[in-house]
């Protein structure tokens, strides 16, 4: 039953995974180590909520760990020197232009454009804040279903997606307010 449950549900977490951290290999891991914690805790799943939900929170608690993680080794005090990296060399995973030529180069651009923005945008929310965003709006997870993910109550559930929204939205016009200058 949990083979045939891996099975079915990779390339759902994978695709979880890739819109919360945005990197395929990171994207891997956090999956891979899921799906580990999965077998390993498979007989102590909670009976009263589907499996697909615990183990979304599996993968958001997996996700969360690797960004704390990534925090420690990667701190710089604010005191002394800290080296300053170049750009973000992380590749890009937007779509391409199709090869039919079904879609028009400036509209592939201006998708793009968009598709960009936004993902700066969400890099730019908390953590906690990118995730459910990412449940909602990127999965289409009911609120009952994000509620039963991460173990609150619907209403606190509505205020996380609504405030989540509005730090989006803020970001958004920052970066467009940024554009402009």
């Amino acid at each position: 039953m949990v083979e045939r449950f891996i099975q079915d549900y990779a390339d759902r977490a994978y695709s979880v995974a890739l819109k919360l951290c945005g990197d395929a290999d990171d994207a891997r891991e956090i999956v891979q180590e899921a799906f580990l914690k999965l077998l390993k805790g498979w007989e102590s799943a909670p009976p009263d909520r589907p499996i697909e939900a615990w183990f979304i929170t599996v993968l958001r608690n997996v996700y969360m760990d690797s960004l704390r993680r990534w925090e420690r080794r990667h701190f710089v005090p604010l005191h002394g020197e800290a080296v300053a990296e170049g750009e973000d060399a992380a590749p890009r995973d937007y779509l391409e232009v199709t090869p039919d030529g079904s879609e028009d180069m400036l509209a592939a651009l201006e998708r793009r454009e968009d598709e960009d923005r936004l993902r700066r945008a969400l890099d730019c929310l908390a953590p906690a804040e990118k995730a459910i965003l990412v449940l909602c709006d990127a999965e289409g997870l009911k609120y009952r279903q994000i509620s039963e993910v991460l173990g609150c109550p619907l209403g606190t559930v509505r205020s996380r997606i609504y405030r989540a929204r509005n730090s989006l939205r803020k970001a958004l016009l920052e970066k467009k307010r940024h554009l402009r200058v």
